[in-house]
């Protein structure tokens, strides 16, 4: 009898540690869930730059190594590159890419495309805009938006952006987070200010200049939603537009932490940390001597 007591006291001892482990194992599951759905979220958003790479690039094939061309207040550049692909959604890019440049394509109309959107930004994903948009294309590292692959205005084409200093070198796009859609002083949101804006920073605006349609439309392009530059480093607390539209502090910024995925003209998506160097920074914006055509 006493070594059936002993067994059973034994027993239930052994449960004991197998629930007490079964538990820590749970609560070591729930730490980490956070940081494995971050990281699938991630892993998506430079997918989806990527992509945008993939089509770029094909674009380039069909127009002589041009990139598109871009008017403030004309057709913005992803939405140029979704209508020669001939697809509502970058992810899908496959083998049956145009093969020729087209003039008879039918224009790309405002929606929401999955493909345009980081999951890592939890205002993107249930923003009540038409079209929302996480990813900019480059204008280049000063305030006017003059020297990058994608200055308004101006004609960029791969051979001469690589002689200068590299297509490995230069960004084509970044992200940016998109706006809380309130017109309050935000950091995801930006200010109108008189101008032209300066490097050093925005300048006190009242209450009334702000704006929260940052990223509503990859449709246009200008700096609310589908323009960028390198004047300062990523994650910065405020951005500002001057009333012209002339010159912006329009930065990267993102969801991941600290951290911005660049998509540089060479295809390949890098991490760049808020911590960079403004040097280094200043220098992946340049593509160009900022004169010419």
């Amino acid at each position: 009898m006493m070594e059936d007591v002993s067994r059973r006291a034994f027993t239930r001892f052994e449960l004991l540690i197998v629930l007490l482990l079964m538990g820590v194992v749970l609560l070591m599951f729930l730490l980490a869930a956070p940081a494995w759905r971050e990281n699938a979220r991630t892993m998506d958003c430079r997918r989806n730059l990527g992509q945008i790479g993939v089509a770029l690039a094909h674009y380039a094939t069909l127009h002589h190594d041009e990139l598109p061309p871009i008017e403030m207040g004309g057709q913005g550049p992803l939405a140029v590159l979704l209508q020669t692909v001939g697809d509502p959604d970058f992810r899908r890019l496959g083998s049956d890419l145009p093969t020729q440049a087209r003039t008879d394509l039918a224009p790309v109309v405002a929606s929401r495309v999955a493909g345009l959107v980081c999951p890592s930004d939890a205002i993107s994903v249930p923003a009540d805009f038409p079209a929302p948009v996480s990813y900019r294309a480059n204008t280049g590292q000063g305030t006017d938006g003059q020297d990058g692959p994608f200055a308004p205005g101006k004609t960029s084409r791969f051979p001469e952006i690589e002689e200068l200093k590299g297509l490995s070198f230069t960004a084509a796009f970044s992200e940016r987070l998109v706006g809380n859609g309130r017109s309050v002083a935000a950091s995801v949101n930006y200010a109108r200010s008189p101008g032209p804006i300066a490097e050093t920073g925005c300048s006190k605006v009242p209450a009334t200049a702000w704006r929260g349609d940052a990223g509503s439309s990859w449709l246009k392009t200008d700096w609310s939603s589908t323009l960028y530059n390198h004047a300062r480093p990523p994650d910065q607390p405020s951005s500002c537009v001057a009333s012209d539209d002339a010159t912006a502090l329009m930065g990267a910024s993102s969801g991941h932490g600290g951290r911005v995925h660049v998509l540089l003209l060479d295809g390949s998506v890098k991490v760049y940390r808020s911590q960079v160097s403004p040097t280094i920074w200043k220098a992946l914006g340049k593509a160009r001597d900022g004169s010419g055509p």
